[in-house]
């Protein structure tokens, strides 16, 4: 169900949908909807959305077996989200902290699952029931739109780890003893050995078994090795995401942005920073970094940047020796022809 977040400065829309795992938020700026019948759309406000989503928490909170003194805390920090302006960017540490928790909680009976959009209600209505006030699979009916651009942020739940952990160390002693890294600096890797890293529920990509799988998320690592990159680094990434989406878009589900940044990761450190040179030689950067790929589709494997895992061990031998392959050393060719 689309949630109506219009700002003063635009008009923006707000999507929630399933992920793996988690929910992904979707924002599109310069929504419109092109259909005749598009008045007959209903868009949540703020106002009827939280009210449904605070009914609904405080019915699971009453059914609850926790303590009075948690019930009491989870309430509370409800109460002072449904007080926060959405589009506030001075709420992003609480809405990081709880909103995502409790928007995961609520979001299959509260809000719909589904992102379809859903024919308008009466007031009468969507007061009578809260928490399926939006939630009538036999009227959904799909309708054509078109925006000016939009952004997305996965919200998902992830516990950080206490200690060290042993890959990070071992990541650390290879690169900081090597004389043939180029990248990260030794002030960056101290960084990322002192940040958390998570554990977050995720079904693995080989037989995978949703109750007990799970991953370790090194996000705040990420971020920490993205702020290290030089601004010409920076557009290399960006070129390379602009491949993957346009030219290679096809195979998007095949390898994803993720494979591709971790392939920049690891030539990055190989390449010297001087053939990022955005004025020169930066797509014999990129060509690197193709050439890297096709010999990881070649072996079916491409590491994960910090630890010893396959991430591409769902491909078939067919994926890895198709039309993909061919793609990317058409681009290498082209690339190392400049």
């Amino acid at each position: 169900m689309p949630f109506d977040s219009t700002c003063k400065h635009s008009h923006g829309v707000d999507f929630n949908r399933d992920a793996k795992p988690g929910i992904c938020k979707e924002h599109y700026v310069g929504f419109q909807l092109v259909d005749e019948d598009a008045k007959n759309v209903y868009m949540r406000k703020q106002e009827t959305d939280m009210r449904a989503t605070k009914n609904y928490f405080q019915s699971v909170m009453d059914s609850s077996d926790l303590s009075p003194c948690m019930k009491s805390l989870l309430t509370n920090r409800l109460s002072i989200l449904a007080e926060t302006e959405p589009n506030d960017d001075s709420s992003t540490a609480m809405g990081q902290t709880f909103g995502g928790l409790i928007e995961t909680a609520i979001s299959d009976s509260a809000i719909a699952k589904s992102t379809s959009f859903q024919p308008k209600r009466s007031k009468q209505s969507i007061g009578e029931n809260d928490r399926n006030n939006i939630d009538d699979a036999s009227s959904k009916k799909v309708f054509r739109v078109k925006f000016n651009y939009k952004s997305s942020k996965d919200f998902i739940a992830a516990f950080p780890l206490e200690g060290k952990l042993k890959c990070l160390e071992e990541w650390r002693v290879r690169i900081l003893t090597s004389d043939k890294v180029f990248w990260p600096s030794s002030e960056t890797v101290e960084r990322i050995c002192q940040s958390e890293v998570y554990v977050v529920a995720k079904p693995a990509i080989v037989n995978p078994s949703a109750d007990i799988d799970f991953c370790l998320g090194f996000n705040q690592v990420e971020l920490i090795l993205d702020s290290s990159l030089s601004s010409d680094q920076r557009l290399c990434v960006l070129l390379l995401k602009a491949l993957q989406k346009g030219y290679l878009e096809h195979y998007c589900s095949v390898l994803t942005t993720f494979h591709w940044k971790t392939a920049f990761y690891h030539q990055c450190g190989q390449i010297d920073p001087a053939l990022f040179d955005r004025h020169s030689t930066i797509l014999l950067a990129l060509e690197s970094i193709l050439s890297y790929m096709i010999e990881c589709l070649d072996r079916r494997y491409l590491k994960h940047y910090f630890l010893e895992s396959n991430l591409i061990a769902h491909i078939t031998e067919t994926q890895a020796n198709g039309r993909l392959k061919g793609e990317c050393v058409c681009f290498s060719s082209i690339f190392s022809s400049f």
